[in-house]
């Protein structure tokens, strides 16, 4: 049997729905009605009563009054989720648990009695890169949370997070990057460059104003700036062809100069081979998300050939994260690989990077390995690989996100307690081509707290 009563007469998820159907209720108020009035009047003003007047700051106060309606309306949901009796006992919970508390063995229990609520649809687009930029690496995104960082500003880390589509991005903005500081002007290490991370301006759990992520952390360049590895850029040969802090498990490297993304050297592979490097106890934490990447070279386009980095260990060998089809190593210019993995708990203790060279028909250059902690802001995580041109204060990288808030549960906690449930996708929506029913959205289920409660 359930330990709570999730949608009974008296249920916890009932009573949370009449609370999140009043909220919403002003939020086209907020956000439509009263700017439409504001516009009827200014254009019934012209030019004889200039807005400096105050009708407009008034009417910005009257956006501010319904915002402070709808969060004062979300406090009685703190309360009941905090209610001894009906909830933080059956829980588990000491009396004057809190609400993160709460929230955490909430979503436990949900877990253990099957619960879901429906869910949010997040996406976010490709990266796209400023025209102006001077360095050429990249941005890698992962929409998958883990269960090590909290996702999102005043969020919380839950390690049941793990593996999990976020659901916690705002229903659409343009998040950037820009670099802010860099090896040529404020004297970083080059791929050790720091980005200011920012959405959408974010005033508040719900406001009835465009919702925004706000500022995110600020980040570095991963191959300098967190990267795990020990001479992860491979410019340390303790003889030509045994990189140091490297093992050739098969085969053997040539250490190249010239073209390099960092000097002095790169690693030259002519035949098969396999690199590995242990991965010391406790460097990784069970449940986070990490980046692995590299930069790849070579004259001419490689059918058959493949460079793979992966991270491995007992119990955990998930293949390559990281690739380079040689196919594509077309323009001799360096091709960037990387790829997100979450380690698994407990981290085995004999975690090996692994680099791989399949099937080479020629040379092929690799530089640049880095494995680093993925950086999480606004439900999405992130990494930046340097190029074979550094980043240089000024480059910008942007991209947008959206959540369609199918969920009406789902969508009330993240805005509010800046939480996820245990959630399915709903039932299918339906519409007609050619006179032929078909379906709009695949269905992963039906939820258990029906949306029906949110009246």
């Amino acid at each position: 049997m359930p330990i709570l009563d999730y949608t009974g007469a008296a249920g916890v998820f009932k009573h949370l729905g009449a609370i999140i159907a009043r909220v919403n209720s002003y939020q086209s108020f907020g956000n439509t009605t009263l700017p439409a009035d504001l516009q009827l009047l200014l254009a019934a003003f012209g030019t004889t009563w200039l807005p400096e007047e105050g009708v407009a700051a008034y009417y910005e106060g009257l956006r501010d009054s319904v915002s402070g309606f709808r969060q004062s309306l979300a406090g009685f949901a703190d309360r009941r989720l905090l209610d001894l009796e009906t909830v933080t006992r059956p829980l588990g919970l000491q009396p004057g648990a809190g609400i993160e508390e709460t929230l955490l063995a909430l979503r436990k229990a949900m877990r253990d009695d099957a619960q879901t609520v429906r869910s949010c649809l997040c996406d976010a687009s490709a990266v796209s890169y400023n025209a102006a930029n001077r360095g050429d690496g990249r941005v890698y995104l992962t929409q998958t949370l883990d269960g090590f960082n909290a996702p999102v500003n005043g969020g919380i880390a839950d390690w049941s997070y793990d593996g999990k589509a976020s659901e916690l991005m705002v229903p659409g903005e343009t998040m950037t990057l820009e670099c802010v500081a860099d090896s040529v002007m404020d004297g970083l290490a080059e791929g050790g460059e720091a980005w200011r991370w920012s959405g959408a301006p974010d005033h508040g759990p719900l406001d009835v104003r465009t919702e925004g992520s706000g500022e995110g952390p600020g980040i570095l360049t991963a191959n300098q700036g967190y990267n795990l590895l020990q001479n992860g850029a491979l410019d340390s040969w303790s003889d030509v062809s045994h990189a140091s802090g490297w093992t050739n498990a098969s085969g053997s490297p040539q250490r190249l100069n010239g073209i390099v993304i960092s000097e002095p050297y790169a690693a030259g592979f002519g035949a098969p081979c396999v690199m590995r490097q242990a991965v010391p106890t406790g460097t990784l934490q069970g449940r986070r998300r990490y980046w692995l990447g590299f930069s790849a070279y070579s004259t001419a386009a490689q059918p058959g050939a493949r460079v793979e980095l992966s991270l491995q260990g007992t119990g955990f060998a998930p293949g390559a994260q990281a690739s380079i089809d040689g196919s594509t190593l077309t323009g001799a210019v360096f091709h960037h690989a990387g790829a997100f993995v979450t380690v698994p708990s407990p981290a085995p203790a004999d975690m090996v990077v692994e680099l791989r060279i399949v099937n080479p028909s020629a040379g092929i250059w690799v530089d640049e390995l880095a494995l680093t902690p993925a950086v999480y802001h606004g439900g999405i995580g992130v990494a930046v690989q340097r190029g074979q041109t550094v980043w240089q204060r000024g480059d910008r990288a942007t991209w947008t996100v959206s959540n369609g808030q199918q969920g009406l549960f789902q969508d009330f906690f993240r805005r509010w307690f800046r939480a996820q449930l245990p959630s399915v996708a709903g039932p299918p929506a339906q519409g007609t081509f050619l006179g032929l029913l078909f379906l709009l959205m695949q269905s992963t289920g039906s939820e258990t707290i029906s949306e029906s409660l949110v009246a």
